[in-house]
C-alpha cells in the first residue's frame, strides 16, 4: 500500500508533499537558496517539472519518497542533457540523508555517480534537525518554528561535548 502525499504549505509555497516541504526547511536552515518548481521542460520522454532549483550550486533536485522508476531516471538524464546543470535525485526519507545516504547525481565530472549527500557541503546536522522536526499539521512553519527545534538540539549536543 502506498501512502498518498499530503499537500503542505511552507514559506509561501504549496508543496505536493510533506517530504518536499521538509527539504525546503532543510535548505532554509542550511542557508541554501532554493526555488520550488521554477520552470518546466519539454523533454523527449515527456513534460517534466523538477522539484527544486538550487541557484547557488547550479543544481536541479528531484525529491522521491522511494527509489525512482526507470522513467523518472530517464527524465533526470534528459534534464541534465537539456540544461547542462547537475541533477540530483533524493529518494527516501530525509532522515536517511542525515546519515549520509547515497543519492544519484548527474553532472559530476565522472558522469552519473552515486555519492553521499556530502554534495550539500559541510556539516548540516542543524539543518537536518530543523527539517526532521518541522511540524506542518497544525499550521506551524517558518523560522520561528525552526529555531524552536534547533536550539534545544544544539544545547543537548553542547552539553554532551565538554570541549565545546
Amino acid at each position: 500500500m502506498s501512502l498518498k502525499p499530503i499537500e503542505t504549505a511552507y514559506a509561501g509555497h504549496r508543496f505536493r508533499s510533506r517530504l518536499e516541504a521538509r527539504w525546503a526547511v532543510f535548505f532554509d536552515a542550511a542557508d541554501i537558496p532554493w526555488d520550488y518548481e521554477p520552470e518546466g521542460f519539454n523533454l523527449p520522454s515527456g513534460p517534466y517539472l523538477p522539484d527544486f532549483w538550487l541557484p547557488a550550486i547550479q543544481t536541479w533536485v528531484e525529491i522521491k519518497p522511494s527509489l525512482p522508476s526507470e522513467h523518472e531516471i530517464r527524465l533526470c538524464i534528459e534534464l541534465f542533457s537539456a540544461s547542462i546543470k547537475r541533477v540530483v535525485i533524493l529518494a527516501g526519507s530525509l532522515r536517511e540523508y542525515s546519515y549520509g545516504a547515497p543519492c544519484l547525481v548527474w553532472g559530476d565530472p565522472r558522469g552519473v555517480v552515486i555519492q553521499s549527500s556530502a554534495w550539500l557541503g559541510g556539516d548540516r546536522w542543524e539543518a537536518f534537525a530543523a527539517a526532521l522536526g518541522a511540524r506542518f499539521e497544525h499550521g506551524e512553519s517558518g523560522p520561528e518554528h525552526i529555531s524552536r527545534i534547533v536550539r534545544p538540539v544544539m544545547e543537548r549536543l553542547a552539553n554532551r561535548n565538554p570541549d565545546r
